[in-house]
Order: C-alpha cells, then structure tokens, then sequence
C-alpha cells in the first residue's frame, strides 16, 4: 500500500486529495494534530485513524485532539472503482 507523500512528513494545513485504483487499494495518508479536517469522497471507502493510543473509523470528520502523529488508511470497498478523495483541514 502506498503512503501518500506529504512535504515535512504529516499534514497540519492546506488540501490533500488523491485516488484509490485496483493496484493501490489502501493509502495512508499522515496527519500531525492538533487538528480537524473534512475527508470526502467520489464513492464509499473505508476510513480509519491510526493513532497510538487509538485506532477509529471515520466518517467525515477526522479530529485529532492532542500533539500526535497518526495515519489516516484509506480503502477502497469496491475493487472495480477508483474512488478519489480530498482531506480539507477546517480552521
């Protein structure tokens, strides 16, 4: 699965989209809070936050409360589609 590649290792400001495909089903998208962000999506898929404390199913808000560093796995559901996806952080 591939990591989506991020400047300076997390995601603390500005949008972060890409695509899911048959070959890379599963993405994992780093995020450094504190922070709150809007992920949405073309079609269904499965999102979860992996912290190290704690590991969640998202749904359209990602909230990360304290200074830490987690993944947000992305996965597709449908293996014939390629869902596209977009993490807005909200200020």
């Amino acid at each position: 699965k591939p990591n989506v590649p991020v400047p300076g290792g997390a995601v603390s400001s500005g949008v972060l989209s890409g695509s899911l495909s048959s070959a890379f089903n599963v993405a994992d998208v780093p995020l450094r809070g504190p922070g709150l962000w809007t992920l949405t999506t073309s079609t269904s898929i499965e999102a979860r936050l992996l912290c190290a404390s704690r590991t969640v199913s998202v749904n359209r808000r990602v909230v990360i409360m304290t200074s830490q560093s987690c993944q947000l796995q992305l996965t597709s559901t449908n293996p014939e589609v390629s869902p596209t996806w977009q993490l807005t952080p909200i200020t």
